[in-house]
């Protein structure tokens, strides 16, 4: 004799409230005060298997687990089960068993007697325990990972072909809709402990990023300060000292009447123009204001091939004028400078060109190249110059490339975005010239 309950929720007068067992009542009691206080699964299903043979008159009882895949259903805990068999216990879903045909029918199923049962195949695992009748309810859960609203079931089984009274089963879906109340509350906390978890190390990333961040900003202005105190010293100790040794050979020759130290004192003075101008260069050319970025780059080219040893190539196109011109020479200034002191290098190679993209400078040598291990070093050692002109490109959402083989040379490429393009005459609107 086989049966199938009532759609779930349908209560009969024997399990209104008023018609419930005090033992079930306890049962249930208990079973919501430990999903409350959930504080491992295992525990909770292990009590729910024995409720499940306590209150509703079974031999056996068990929880069973919707396994990734949705193709079969593995035992999370029993009770009255052999040794050993809960751990290992899997049947099908479907109609290869009772729990799997309730799951595909979202209903609670019940056969009264095994033998004569037609609706679903019987798991080996039920004949070896010598089960007669059972009674599956299945528990429903929210958002299942593997797109199933069924976590999976909660069963009770008998070794003698019996049915299950009306109150027996809505006990029996009421235990089921009770753990899928804790599964979903735990799915819940664990999901916000791990976004906690996963926001933690974010804020951690970013106050990483905003302390080295700080750390370079810092560093890039001490890089400057110690410029301007060594184009200081050179004034001091090199264009002073000429200018003053110059004014007293002025004064000898005048009141000696010798013309040679007139000379010298020509020739000294000369000097510390050409001096000064080349430390002034260094320091602010003002020839981007006189004579544009073509004529300012020239300078710098000048300046840093001279105190590096090397011969500049420099290409500007003149579609490239007129966007970042002082960043622009900011950063060529700065990719130079690097050169000139760590390159070694006999040629470099400048270009400054438009394209369809925004502007973009380029920087190759074939100097002695480094190893991504020596870039950090670098920076970690105070030397922020290439650190730094990455993050002056990237605050105006540009972006920095560096490439460099020990031995083979260095090449660098700085994309800058353009915000808007040539007017219809031809030339760039004041927009397109607001500096970096």
């Amino acid at each position: 004799m086989t049966a199938t309950v009532r759609p779930p929720g349908m209560q009969s007068a024997e399990a209104r409230p008023g018609g419930v067992p005090a033992n079930r009542q306890r049962a249930l009691t208990n079973l919501g005060l430990a999903a409350l206080g959930i504080t491992s699964r295992a525990t909770l299903f292990e009590l729910a298997s024995r409720v499940v043979t306590q209150a509703v008159d079974a031999d056996l009882g068990a929880v069973w687990e919707l396994a990734p895949g949705g193709t079969r259903l593995r035992m999370c805990s029993g009770a009255g089960w052999r040794p050993g068999a809960a751990a290992c216990a899997v049947i099908g879903v479907d109609r290869e068993s009772a729990s799997g045909l309730a799951l595909a029918r979202d209903e609670t199923i019940v056969a009264a007697d095994l033998r004569a049962e037609t609706r679903f195949r019987i798991p080996s695992l039920l004949l070896q325990h010598g089960i007669r009748s059972v009674a599956t309810a299945v528990i429903r859960g929210r958002d299942h990972p593997w797109g199933t609203p069924s976590w999976g079931t909660v069963g009770a089984y008998r070794r003698e072909p019996r049915s299950f009274s009306a109150a027996e089963l809505v006990f029996l879906e009421t235990i089921a809709n009770t753990l899928a109340l804790a599964i979903d509350r735990d799915d819940a906390e664990r999901d916000l402990r791990r976004r906690e978890r996963e926001a933690a190390l974010l804020a951690g990333e970013v106050t990483k990023l905003a302390d080295e961040r700080a750390r370079l900003l810092a560093e890039s202005l001490a890089a400057e300060d110690r410029t301007r105190e060594h184009i200081a010293q050179i004034l001091h100790d090199r264009v002073l000292q000429s200018l003053l040794t110059a004014r007293q050979d002025l004064a000898k020759g005048i009141r000696a009447g010798r013309p040679e130290l007139v000379l010298e004192a020509e020739q000294a003075l000369t000097a510390a123009i050409g001096e000064l101008r080349s430390s002034v260069t260094g320091l602010h050319p003002v020839r981007l204001e006189r004579g544009g970025l073509r004529s300012a780059l020239d300078a710098v080219a000048a300046y840093h091939s001279l105190r590096g040893g090397f011969r500049t190539t420099l290409e500007v196109s003149p579609r490239a004028l007129g966007l970042h011109d002082q960043l622009v020479l900011s950063l060529v200034r700065e990719l130079l400078s690097n050169a000139a002191q760590h390159a070694h290098a006999r040629r470099v190679t400048v270009t400054v060109r438009r394209t369809s993209g925004g502007l973009v400078i380029e920087l190759a040598d074939d100097g002695i190249g480094m190893t991504p291990q020596r870039q950090k070093q670098a920076v970690e050692q105070g030397h922020v110059g290439l650190a730094s002109t990455a993050l002056r490109a990237e605050a105006i959402g540009g972006r920095f490339q560096l490439a460099s083989t020990p031995g083979s040379g260095t090449r660098v490429r700085i994309s800058l975005p353009v915000e808007s393009e040539c007017g219809s005459n031809g030339q760039h609107t004041g927009h397109d010239r607001q500096e970096g």
